[in-house]
């Protein structure tokens, strides 16, 4: 998934990428080492910070294949 905030001025303030978050890569620490190992969920939540902004106005997330990006969702602050 993309994030991006977008300012008043309809210029790009940040962007984010959260990598699959249905199947997420857990570390697992044991005597041996660490060990990661991949989950996968049927829902999920997930978040992201972005350094405070009083121009931010907007968010949208958009769904990253192969063949490019599709929006699932939109919001005006």
């Amino acid at each position: 998934l993309v994030i991006t905030l977008t300012g008043a001025d309809g210029k790009e303030v940040g962007k984010q990428l959260v990598k699959d978050p249905f199947n997420p890569e857990l570390e697992v620490y044991e005597k041996e080492g660490i060990s990661r190992h991949k989950a996968s969920l049927q829902n999920t939540e997930f978040s992201a910070r972005f350094s405070y902004s009083e121009n931010v106005q907007s968010v949208k997330i958009e769904k990253a294949t192969d063949d490019g990006t599709q929006v699932v969702f939109t919001q005006k602050l």
